[in-house]
C-alpha cells in the first residue's frame, strides 16, 4: 500500500473511505486472492489506525466476458462471506465494513438470462466504464452513501 496514503489516513482519520474495487486487478489478471488480500489488509490497517473510518467497497460491474465474470463473482462472493462473518450481526452504527455489490446493471435477455448492458463499458477494452457507466456508478455511490448515512 502507498505509504503516503496510509499516513494521510492516520493523520486525518476520515469518517468514510469509498473504494471501487477490482477493475484494474481484473484487467491485469491479478489473482483474486491477491485482490482480496489487499482489501483485507487495508481494512485491518483501518482497524488499527483509524477506528472511526467506515470502509465501503463498491464491486466491479459484470461485463459479460466469461473470465472477467468469474473473477468478479469470486471477489463479490469472498467479500460477502467476509462481511457476513465479521459485520453482519453487528449493529449498523458499529459496522466498519460495507459491500455495495452493484448487481443491478443488467437486463434480461429473451431466454430470461442476465445480460450486461454494453453501454456501461468502454469500447477500448470492454472492462473499464464508459462515461455512462461512470455516471451510473456515481449515482449508485450517491444512493449507497445516502442509505449508509441514514442508517448510521
Amino acid at each position: 500500500m502507498d505509504e503516503s496514503l496510509l499516513q494521510s489516513i492516520r493523520e486525518t482519520q476520515p469518517h468514510i473511505i469509498y473504494v471501487h474495487l477490482g477493475i484494474n486487478d481484473v484487467q491485469s489478471r491479478l489473482p483474486t486472492e491477491r485482490t482480496l488480500a489487499n482489501i483485507f489488509c487495508f481494512q485491518k490497517f483501518l482497524e488499527g489506525n483509524s477506528r472511526r473510518t467506515k470502509l465501503i467497497i463498491s464491486t466491479p460491474l459484470q461485463n459479460g466476458k466469461d473470465q472477467h465474470h468469474l473473477e468478479i463473482e469470486n471477489i463479490k462472493t469472498s467479500l460477502g462471506k467476509f462481511f457476513n462473518q465479521k459485520e453482519y450481526n453487528r449493529r449498523l452504527t458499529d459496522r466498519s465494513f460495507w459491500v455495495q455489490p452493484n448487481d443491478h446493471f443488467h437486463v434480461m435477455d429473451p431466454s430470461g438470462a442476465r445480460q450486461q448492458r454494453d453501454k456501461y463499458f468502454s469500447n477500448a477494452d470492454g472492462l473499464h466504464l464508459s462515461n455512462l457507466g461512470k455516471r451510473a456508478i456515481l449515482c449508485t455511490f450517491r444512493d449507497g452513501l445516502h442509505q449508509f448515512l441514514r442508517l448510521c
